[in-house]
């Protein structure tokens, strides 16, 4: 009898076990304390990191356990000289599932750098400040928002990369096979890239401004910037509703490039691509621009009468000739440089209300 009664308390204990959970729960979730960090260095396997804003005065590290079977786990947290390290490990050559790890910061803490390496997880900071910035990602995605900083330095493999809301001095973001976006940022040096993907900017404020895509878009609006450079190999460059101080150089190899401004820059303005259609829209021409065209192909659609008109060959290795148009109605004014090997050229004075 006792036998019995003994079984079915055992019996019992199982199913309450079952019911609110695996036995091995405690494990998942581990949670540990630091104070005076100044510097954050995260090396996972595969997992994600987040980086928040606390409530707490200490710096708190949360970590995730997702695998499928827990004990697989290895890790390190430790401080080290102000310096917060954490690196993970994998037990077993089959392992499934991956961490998480979150690390709230003292809403008062300025750090001197973040640093984020992985084989595949995300990265999120978030309303945290840190001198610079560093993120090494082969597949996972990276998301800066309401950050200030000196630099940001951010590559991923495969992933996007956006950022939004941020002051910095230098941003250089890039990723091999997902997008890249800038939003409402200020910065001295901004630069986009990426592989095979679309790059776009928008309500930003740089000095200078480079963006680039072997095959996607690359679109910059509502911008204000001193030097822009903008180039695709397969994808069309936009630039709209922008105002550029100095220079700016837009260049595609089979997509349209289009520039949409307010006034043109100073210095020069060149927009070239080989087999698409460029447009011009801009209130004010200033005095001197320069139209190309391939003889045999394309036309040029322009609004003023032309100075001068010349079929020559550009490049010495050239199979082919080239239309030349000037236009000139003063001596002063920016350099401007429009060509086209097979496709339209299109003046236009009419910015629609702009």
């Amino acid at each position: 009898m006792r036998s019995t009664h003994l079984s079915r308390f055992v019996i019992l204990l199982v199913a309450m076990a079952v019911a609110s959970g695996p036995l091995w729960a405690y494990d998942r979730i581990e949670t540990f304390e630091f104070e005076d960090i100044q510097s954050i260095h995260v090396k996972t396997v595969c997992g994600g990191l987040e980086i928040l804003p606390g409530e707490k005065s200490q710096f708190v590290v949360v970590v995730e356990n997702r695998l499928d079977d827990p004990k697989n786990f290895k890790r390190r947290v430790e401080t080290s000289r102000g310096r917060l390290l954490i690196d993970e490990d994998f037990l077993g050559r089959s392992v499934h599932g991956g961490t998480q790890w979150t690390i709230y910061v003292p809403k008062s803490a300025k750090l001197q750098s973040v640093e984020f390496s992985t084989a595949s997880g995300g990265f999120t900071l978030d309303q945290v400040d840190a001198d610079f910035i560093e993120t090494d990602i082969a597949s996972g995605s990276v998301d800066i928002n309401s950050v200030h900083a000196q630099e940001l330095d951010l590559s991923t493999a495969s992933g996007s990369i956006e950022i939004e809301d941020c002051q910095v001095d230098k941003i250089d973001a890039e990723s091999a096979s997902g997008s890249v976006q800038a939003r409402n940022v200020k910065a001295g040096k901004l630069e986009l890239s990426t592989a095979s993907g679309d790059v776009s900017v928008h309500q930003c404020e740089a000095k200078r401004v480079k963006a680039s895509s072997a095959s996607g878009e690359v679109r910059v609006s509502s911008t204000d910037g001193s030097e822009v450079d903008l180039s695709s190999a397969s994808g069309s460059v936009r630039m709209e509703d922008c105002r550029v101080d100095e220079s700016a150089e837009m260049s595609c190899a089979s997509g349209d490039v289009q520039a949409r401004l307010s006034r043109l820059p100073a210095d020069l303005l060149h927009a070239s691509t080989a087999s698409g259609d460029v447009l011009l829209e801009v209130a004010d021409f200033g005095e001197n621009f320069t139209m190309t065209k391939r003889a045999d192909r394309g036309r040029i659609k322009c609004p003023f009468e032309y100075s001068h008109q010349e079929t020559i060959r550009l490049n010495r290795g050239d199979d082919y000739l080239a239309d030349r148009y000037l236009v000139q109605r003063g001596k002063e004014g920016p350099e401007v440089e429009l060509s086209t090997a097979s496709g339209t050229i299109r003046v236009d004075t009419d910015t629609k209300g702009r």
